[in-house]
């Protein structure tokens, strides 16, 4: 099983312009949010040029770091239920959700132009 992540270099540049801004308590509440975000896409993340990665020389996470206790809930959201498709969900499937979510976060960050009006457009949406 594998335990460990490696994003994309524009991944990583792109969760670490979000954290700057956004001053979250870890990277992995951000990459949490961004999963999130990409889930709510309509369009497959297999066959959405958004979530391509590119490489993996960005930022490395653990599964656990990531997940917790939650994995199994993360594996129902994106359709994977059997241990056979593991590497299907991770890391294939977490990074590009993780890849086509930070580019909805920063899209929406610029459009809401600071921190307190983009939290504000998060919880409006809950």
């Amino acid at each position: 099983m594998i335990t460990r992540l490696k994003t994309s270099k524009i991944a990583k540049e792109r969760l670490d312009g979000l954290n700057s801004v956004l001053r979250m308590s870890s990277n992995a509440v951000i990459l949490r949010y961004a999963i999130a975000k990409s889930i709510e896409c309509e369009k497959d993340v297999l066959s959405d040029p958004d979530a391509e990665v590119l490489d993996n020389s960005g930022f490395e996470i653990t599964r656990q770091t990531l997940f917790g206790e939650n994995e199994v809930v993360y594996k129902t959201l994106f359709g994977v239920s059997y241990t056979d498709k593991d590497e299907m969900f991770f890391p294939t499937l977490t990074n590009m959700h993780i890849e086509r979510g930070l580019k909805i976060l920063e899209r929406e960050y610029k459009f809401a132009g600071n921190k307190d009006k983009f939290i504000k457009n998060i919880i409006s949406k809950l």
